[in-house]
């Protein structure tokens, strides 16, 4: 079904494409297993590699952001209470947020709704928006 394997590290790792990987590894706390692709973390922690791998694969290949931790907040990202997510820096406040399409966008209080960006996940849209 899947192709993982395991490194050094005792982590395993699935090669989506060259430059897109996914990981799976053991908590620093020894308390259970999770996972990470392109600094999204799966939410909780699981009991065994193999859970930890199947989540993963739920939350990239079937886009089930249910699965995901809130962004941390060392990106400047905070969770909003609606759902989305914003920052605050010396351009205002930006804000990115889901349609009802499921689809995520950028609003920015200097430049109001960034046009013609639509993102398949909350993080695509702050990696777009931190460009901006």
């Amino acid at each position: 079904m899947s192709e993982w394997n395991q490194n050094a590290n005792g982590n395993y790792i699935y090669r989506i494409s060259a430059d897109d990987i996914m990981t799976v590894f053991k908590k620093k706390s020894g308390n259970g297993w999770s996972g990470v692709r392109d600094g999204e973390f799966l939410k909780g922690s699981y009991d065994t590699p193999q859970e930890a791998q199947k989540a993963m694969e739920e939350f990239v290949f079937e886009f089930n952001s249910s699965l995901a931790a809130p962004i941390t907040q060392n990106t400047g990202w905070k969770a909003s209470n609606k759902g989305g997510y914003y920052k605050v820096d010396d351009g205002g406040i930006t804000s990115v947020k889901q349609a009802s399409s499921g689809k995520w966008f950028i609003v920015s209080s200097i430049k109001g709704f960034i046009e013609g960006h639509w993102f398949n996940t909350a993080q695509e849209a702050m990696t777009k928006a931190d460009q901006l």
